[in-house]
């Protein structure tokens, strides 16, 4: 059974096929958070692949229309 005060706090969260979602641990600020370790929550196309487009902020620039600063993170 459910209580209605934990129902508060779940979302659904719907992901096209092919795409995923990068998960981290939490982190105070940018410069602590840990890429290494992260979870994608996937939902896997017709051929078992799934892809994301991630923004990697180094903590002192703003320019986020920057190449360098994504990553293209894949699922094969």
């Amino acid at each position: 059974a459910s209580s209605a005060a934990s129902d508060v706090y779940k979302r659904q969260l719907f992901i096209r096929p092919g795409h995923a979602v990068p998960v981290a641990r939490p982190a105070s600020c940018t410069a602590q958070l840990d890429e290494t370790s992260l979870t994608l929550w996937a939902c896997p196309d017709e051929n078992g692949s799934a892809r994301c487009r991630m923004y990697t902020d180094d903590g002192e620039t703003s320019d986020f229309a920057a190449p360098e600063h994504w990553k293209v993170l894949e699922l094969n």
